[in-house]
């Protein structure tokens, strides 16, 4: 309860936050991504298909509600 009034009261969502949240969501797709073509190429697959994700909100929602 404490903590969901200190977030409530203290944290609550401002520009910077959510910035800061798609630049991180951003970044660790990219890095997986390349990561996950670098694997694929060492083993002999040419072309590797992604699913895009059109809002990193959805990705990050879990977070919150933890």
């Amino acid at each position: 309860m404490i903590g969901a009034l200190y977030e409530y009261i203290f944290r609550a969502e401002s520009y910077y936050r959510d910035d800061a949240r798609r630049m991180y969501v951003h970044i660790v797709d990219y890095v997986v991504k390349q990561k996950v073509t670098e694997f694929a190429a060492a083993e002999g697959v040419s072309e590797v298909p992604f699913l895009d994700c059109p809002e990193p909100q959805t990705m990050t929602s879990a977070w919150e509600r933890t």
